[in-house]
């Protein structure tokens, strides 16, 4: 997409690409579709975030997250712009959810010894391979969900072993 071709207003700046971290240091909340990547950024700067989860296997997680963790607001995917603007609103409003979030990025910043790399990896551990440890049951059930979902779409598409039945 050609940022020239946007219709914004005038406090609105569109980029083809940018650098997240960079943003994120001079930015006041966080609008994603709730992917890892833009979801843990956000948490490593301190910010508050409004999520309008995507049907990517972690965003609805990352959603419930942001809401359980009282980081932000999770609103649906079908959201106006009238509920996009009230979220938002509510999040800046309401200085708890940025606090949330820094209490958060400094435990994620102790635990990552400052690299990217170590921070990127211990968010991922953060989401995957300690679930009971970090997750609340929202979360475990939305997994749950999204896992028997997948599970039966691998049932139904997977060819009949020969001989079996």
């Amino acid at each position: 997409m050609n940022p020239a071709e946007l219709r914004r207003s005038h406090n609105v700046a569109v980029f083809a690409t940018a650098d997240h971290d960079d943003l994120k240091r001079r930015a006041s909340l966080v609008l994603t579709h709730g992917g890892h990547g833009t979801f843990m950024r956000a948490l490593k700067n301190g910010l508050s975030v409004v999520v309008v989860a995507g049907l990517g296997a972690d965003q609805p997680i990352n959603a419930a997250a942001a809401e359980d963790w009282r980081v932000g607001r999770a609103i649906p995917n079908d959201a106006t712009a009238e509920m996009v603007r009230d979220a938002v609103k509510q999040v800046l409003d309401c200085s708890a959810y940025r606090e949330r979030a820094v209490e958060i990025s400094t435990k994620l910043a102790m635990t990552a010894h400052g690299s990217e790399q170590s921070f990127i990896s211990k968010s991922r551990y953060f989401f995957t391979s300690a679930p009971y440890l970090y997750w609340s049951e929202a979360q475990r059930r939305c997994w749950a969900r999204i896992q028997m979902h997948v599970n039966r779409e691998r049932m139904v598409s997977a060819p009949a072993a020969p001989g079996i039945f």
